[in-house]
């Protein structure tokens, strides 16, 4: 029984922040944002950052650099995208016989590389072979327009 009341309360929560976020997003299409929609959006993001550290701590720097609104390169050396990513391993097998150059992969489903998807979402990835040896970079340029300011 506390489980159902647990398990309903957060359905009611999570139905209600649904709809307060697309009340914030028309607000922004509209430019009309309150004071109230850019708290709950840094909270949002900033405890999203802070607790993707943990368990996707690629995607957690991501989502720190967009809040800050750092523009440098961030280079990300994670040991799961090189050795265990199936999207990644899937992506290389195709890609074993293809000249050199940038590919794009458009998005794909979470479940089929979950820790992959918090970061990489769709990915480019770019392959170059130096002496022989193939060298990859698995990219995506994080890039929006800026919001107009009225």
């Amino acid at each position: 029984m506390i489980a159902l009341g647990l398990l309903l309360g957060r359905h009611k929560i999570e139905t209600g922040l649904n709809a307060r976020y697309r009340e914030i997003e028309d607000h922004y299409e509209s430019q009309r944002n309150a004071v109230g929609d850019k708290i709950l959006m840094h909270a949002t993001y900033r405890f999203g950052a802070l607790g993707g550290q943990f368990v996707v701590p690629y995607a957690s720097r991501i989502l720190r650099r967009c809040i800050n609104g750092s523009n440098r390169t961030l280079n990300l050396h994670s040991r799961y995208i090189r050795m265990n990513s199936p999207k990644v391993r899937e992506t290389m097998s195709v890609l074993h016989h293809r000249k050199d150059g940038a590919y794009r992969y458009n998005g794909f489903r979470q479940r089929e590389d979950w820790r992959l998807s918090m970061a990489f979402n769709p990915y480019k990835i770019t392959t170059e072979t130096i002496h022989g040896q193939q060298h990859v970079t698995l990219w995506y340029d994080f890039t929006w327009p800026e919001p107009s300011i009225t």
